[in-house]
């Protein structure tokens, strides 16, 4: 019988999954827990070929030449749509690509990555393409980019209540995908619709509901992944685990995830959305003891637990409490208003509202709508942000020296840039984020911070230069809590990804020492040519 380009590439890729299986086993001493078009591709200056002495091994002489003989779709530099596909959410950090791969299928996929390695050209993969530091176009130039617009799809078993979709959906698009139909089921993520599911949820995933459900990640059973070696591999706890592992906390290093597997969950009955605002703000005095207040009703209302999401607000125009309550408006006001109101004072503006599921979440999303484009979403924002996890309560201390900066230190941005601070209540008591530790969870190093920080600085001219004092003003925002707790050991949120960091530094924030070894030490397994990177990821 012949032998077929498909029984060939079936034969390759059970090969590298026996192999991957096996390195991972002896190398790593941790413990694992709808179409678009094909342009004529060109060549691409100055991509160099890596030799080979091997006769089957075919010579093309630039990725170009790979590509084409691939048949992989593609865009370069000067073809339609190059600029359209390669701009970036932040457009503070443009980057060019040296090609944008728009696959169609995982084949696809798996020839570009061999192309690239062949032509030692850095990959990375862009989902939804949020990427606050642009590393879904590389983070660099040069890079080849590869979108996943095309990878839309969802298929919802409803007798497990697990759902596959492809990495290139959108977070609005999928709570509305897995809603409807009579399914009514539901996921922890993030509010902004969108948001790609690919880096979203491999990087922890935090949102209003994930003190009750864990984060987004904590949903994810399985992946398939395309690896550095050009072939596919399924993983989940039980197949491929380390790459399971390796995937939920750092996927950038280690390969594209073409498809998830998530373990959905019956949508709460009711969701109360509510929001608190907070006159006399503006006084630094009074802000920390509105914060103080929130800390104190956390830790020690009776009736705190996993069903709260609660955060602070801040920009220079005002300040408020927000969140939601997975329960019955009777039930919030009944449980949780009464101590979160009390010690705000009478001119506190109390608001809550009773909602279905797909209601809070356009609510939340701040554009009533869930639904968002497949293809041409196109927006962007100008910005520079930073963040912290906090793995204790601020002391008063503390309090005073943060809100005194922030109210009293962003009068001389110019030309003007507005910002905002969110602190949203990450741990706490009955938080499931904390109560799903160990290696089974993935590779997330901040299971047991108390609250999470977002410092955010934008240009209100999107079109102009970030100017340089709103990256100071938010560098030293960012600092003043670890200036004042100088015995707390702080992190980031890798979600947030802060591009001014060194790798050393990100990796420290990002993943502390022991799962930076071992993540480092996985990369040499799994990608030893560092096909998968960008300024940030693990290098062999």
């Amino acid at each position: 019988m012949a032998t077929t380009k498909t029984d060939a590439r079936r034969r390759k890729r059970a090969l590298a999954i026996a192999a991957l299986a096996s390195l991972a086993s002896v190398a790593v001493s941790s413990p694992a827990p709808a179409g678009s078009s094909h342009p004529q591709p060109a060549r691409v200056a100055g991509a160099k070929r890596a030799t080979s002495s091997d006769p089957c091994v075919p010579r093309e002489d630039t990725l170009g030449d790979c590509l084409s003989a691939a048949d992989v779709p593609i865009y370069l530099a000067g073809s339609s749509d190059f600029d359209s596909l390669s701009e970036t959410y932040n457009v503070r950090l443009p980057y060019t690509p040296a090609v944008v791969v728009v696959p169609e299928t995982v084949a696809h996929v798996e020839d570009a990555v061999s192309c690239a390695a062949q032509f030692s050209v850095p990959v990375q993969a862009k989902s939804g393409g949020h990427s606050y530091a642009s590393y879904s176009t590389g983070g660099q130039d040069g890079s080849m980019m590869i979108v996943l617009e095309n990878f839309q799809d969802v298929d919802l078993d409803p007798s497990t209540g697990v759902v596959e979709v492809g990495g290139g959906l959108r977070l609005g698009n999928l709570a509305l995908r897995i809603h409807g139909d009579g399914n009514a089921r539901a996921l922890s993520h993030g509010t902004c619709p969108g948001v790609g599911v690919g880096g979203h949820f491999t990087h922890g995933g935090f949102g209003f509901s994930s003190r009750a459900w864990g984060l987004a990640m904590d949903a994810v059973v399985g992946l398939d992944v395309v690896l550095a070696n050009g072939t596919s591999a399924h993983c989940s706890s039980s197949e491929n685990s380390q790459l399971f592992w390796g995937m939920r906390g750092a996927a950038e290093s280690f390969g594209v995830a073409t498809r998830f597997y998530m373990q959905t969950r019956e949508a709460p009955p009711a969701v109360v959305n509510f929001g608190i605002g907070l006159p006399g703000a503006s006084d630094p005095g009074a802000a920390a003891s509105y914060f103080a207040h929130l800390q104190n009703f956390t830790r020690d209302a009776p009736a705190v637990d996993r069903n709260l999401g609660v955060q602070m607000y801040m920009d220079r125009h005002g300040m408020s409490i927000g969140g939601t309550y997975l329960g019955s408006l009777s039930e919030f006001d009944a449980e949780i208003r009464p101590p979160l109101v009390a010690g705000l004072g009478a001119d506190a503006d109390v608001s809550a509202t009773e909602n279905s599921w797909l209601d809070s979440l356009a609510a939340l999303g701040g554009a009533g709508s869930l639904g968002t484009p497949e293809r041409g979403y196109d927006q962007h924002d100008n910005f520079y942000a930073k963040s912290l996890t906090i793995p204790a309560l601020v002391p008063d201390s503390g309090l005073a020296a943060y809100f005194a900066f922030a109210r009293g230190s962003d009068e001389g941005l110019s030309p003007p840039v507005e910002w905002f601070s969110i602190i949203s209540l990450h741990g706490g008591r009955d938080s499931q984020i904390a109560a799903r530790s160990g290696d089974e969870w993935g590779a997330y190093a901040h299971r047991d911070a108390v609250w999470v920080a977002q410092h955010y600085g934008y240009a209100a001219d999107a079109s102009a230069p970030f100017p340089p004092s709103g990256i100071a003003f938010i560098d030293e925002l960012n600092a003043v809590l670890p200036d004042a707790m100088p015995e707390t050991q702080f992190g980031g949120y890798i979600n947030y990804v802060d591009p001014t960091l060194g790798r050393d530094e990100a990796h420290d924030l990002y993943y502390g020492d022991d799962l930076t070894e071992r993540l480092r030490a996985y990369k040499a397994v799994i990608d030893p040519d560092n096909v998968f990177a960008n300024p940030q990821t693990f290098e062999p």
